[in-house]
């Protein structure tokens, strides 16, 4: 029984374990803080979900997740491709795939914008940061081939560089972000669409080589947005974040910025995939795509009775056991039937028993005169049955002695 009490007070506690884990793990998921910065699926300032949430409230538009390589996106006129939270160093040296699939995705009429993650560094203080040393190769002309064979970068693909300036002034010792706004200079229709002036968050701005981009926003001169036209569709390029994430969304809303850069698009592509988000079709997409939640609940249940089931066979087997265990002892089976009568006979009865057992192995119903005397022993002396047994037994040898 103690036992039993044990095996249910330990089943209990594991229930509230894997009950707390499950609502620790759905927290965090929820909060979205283990999802990098500017990601769609977090839900803290850092994040874009808020923006996703937004846009797939309109029926007329197909938002979505890519968790997949841009090889296989297609591009169309209706279609835009968000790349949130790029890092300065990402398109510095890339596969020639990756530039080629997004050349490819915007030929055929697809927009691409790409922001970075908002700095306030100065260029003084990226260049006091020290470089990598790469370990000398035997061969340095064949990796450097090998490189060039293999990799691009934004400035050798698209003809742009990212660079920093000195936007940042130092104030009571402490050195603080100056707020700035940024002058338009029109020269199409979608320029004119923009709004005149936006707050800036980074210190960051883009160098070009050639006449195929074309500046957005400009601060001092110095482009901060551009845009180039590809085909049937164009890739927009900023140093900046922060208008997509949800801190700006309940802040600082630039609903003129976005609606001009999603206008005439119907479907908008967040990408996941870049932020190391990648969708890998397994068996919880199965059970996820077609709702099996309970069937493998009702799996659960039935390997739950299934052992508890062998438990309590397991628990029988060891009862019986034990009992054979018991019952297997050095006594014979006289000793036990002797146990037996005195559990179920009283002692003041055993006499009269064991008389009447006799009676119907003996005929002496004839001789009334025996029958008598053993009737008048049973009742004079059921307080003690063995003297009235040792009378009885007197005078049944003095009977057969004389006969």
């Amino acid at each position: 029984m103690r036992k039993s009490i044990y095996k249910y007070i330990f089943i209990i506690i594991l229930a509230v374990f894997l009950t707390g884990l499950m609502e620790l793990f759905n927290l965090r998921f929820q909060k979205g803080d283990i999802y990098p910065a500017y990601s769609s699926l977090r839900t803290d300032p850092l994040g874009s979900k808020v923006l996703f949430r937004s846009l797939s409230y309109f029926k007329n538009l197909s938002v979505r997740r890519n968790y997949q390589s841009f090889e296989r996106l297609e591009g169309n006129p209706d279609s835009i491709l968000l790349y949130f939270g790029a890092g300065s160093k990402d398109f510095q040296l890339r596969e020639k795939g990756f530039f080629q699939s997004l050349d490819q995705y915007v030929i055929q009429g697809g927009r691409v914008v790409i922001s970075f993650l908002p700095s306030q560094q100065t260029s003084a203080q990226v260049k006091a940061i020290p470089e990598k040393k790469e370990k000398k190769s035997e061969s340095p002309n064949h990796d450097q081939d090998e490189k060039d064979r293999n990799f691009d970068s934004m400035e050798k693909h698209w003809g742009i560089v990212l660079t920093y300036e000195n936007l940042i002034f130092k104030k009571n010792g402490e050195f603080v972000a100056k707020k700035f706004f940024l002058t338009q200079k029109p020269f199409n229709n979608f320029q004119k669409q923009l709004p005149l002036s936006i707050p800036w968050h980074s210190t960051m701005s883009f160098k070009y080589s050639n006449d195929s981009w074309h500046t957005l926003y400009t601060f001092n001169e110095k482009p901060v947005m551009v845009e180039k036209n590809l085909g049937r569709g164009s890739i927009v390029l900023m140093t900046d974040s922060f208008f997509f994430s949800n801190e700006a969304l309940l802040k600082d809303r630039q609903v003129p910025l976005l609606s001009t850069l999603f206008q005439g698009r119907k479907e908008i592509i967040f990408d996941e995939y870049h932020l190391g988000v990648i969708s890998q079709h397994g068996i919880i997409d199965l059970i996820v795509q077609y709702r099996l939640h309970f069937f493998l609940l009702s799996l659960f249940c039935v390997f739950v009775l299934l052992v508890w089931k062998n438990s309590s066979l397991a628990f029988q087997d060891q009862q019986n056991n034990a009992t054979v265990q018991l019952i297997e002892t050095k006594k014979d089976y006289f000793e036990g039937l002797s146990s037996l009568l005195r559990k179920n006979i009283l002692i003041k009865n055993i006499l009269a028993v064991c008389v009447e057992e006799w009676y119907q192995g003996r005929a002496i119903k004839s001789d009334q005169e025996i029958k008598i005397y053993i009737d008048d022993i049973v009742s004079s002396e059921n307080k003690d049955p063995v003297r009235g047994y040792q009378l009885i037994y007197k005078k049944l040898t003095e009977r057969k002695r004389y006969e």
